[in-house]
């Protein structure tokens, strides 16, 4: 195979993945500045990807200083610690929230002697909404349990108790809160 095709190959990866990718650099002042960002990232920021190149994130990009903390913070650990570094957080753009999911990670050192970074970052926002819901749901039997005056036990797929309530435990002559029970194998309870 002629050497110019893994190249392409991954050039065209870059530039057709679902996921927001780029390279940057930290710069002086704790800023970043993007050396090269994917089609979905510029899709994201309704930019073009060479609209982003050779840009600062916060000087002329406008992302705000917490939001470009986190990234320089998370830049700076994965230097330190000389691996890949993953974070989320609650992101607007164009006026909506999303919630992202981000890898970075050291991609070397520029001709200027900067070390680089690369990103993967994916909108989480409907697996967080999900996770959101979830949880609502959860708190919700939880209080419907706690609160049912007929004996109630709920366990995991793996046997252990989830869930059970006061009553459970005075139907059964069991001195421990139910709280305590939470995590008890209920082949063993």
């Amino acid at each position: 195979m002629p050497s110019h095709v893994p190249a392409a190959i991954l050039r065209a990866l870059y530039d057709h993945a679902p996921l927001m990718m780029g390279v940057v650099e930290l710069a002086d002042g704790g800023d970043v500045l993007h050396l090269t960002d994917n089609a979905a990232t510029a899709r994201f920021f309704d930019a073009s990807p060479e609209a982003l190149e050779g840009r600062l994130s916060g000087a002329e990009l406008g992302t705000p200083a917490a939001v470009l903390s986190r990234w320089v913070g998370a830049y700076r650990q994965c230097g330190v610690e000389g691996g890949p570094v993953r974070f989320e957080y609650a992101h607007t753009a164009s006026g909506t929230e999303h919630w992202l999911s981000i890898l970075v990670a050291p991609a070397g050192t520029g001709d200027n002697g900067r070390d680089r970074y690369l990103y993967i970052c994916e909108d989480a926002s409907a697996r967080k909404r999900a996770e959101d819901g979830l949880h609502e749901v959860s708190t919700r039997l939880s209080t419907l349990v706690e609160n049912f005056q007929g004996g109630v036990l709920v366990e995991d797929a793996g046997g252990r108790i989830a869930l059970t309530n006061q009553a459970f435990c005075d139907l059964f002559g069991i001195e421990a809160a139910p709280a305590a029970l939470v995590g008890a194998s209920c082949a063993e309870a």
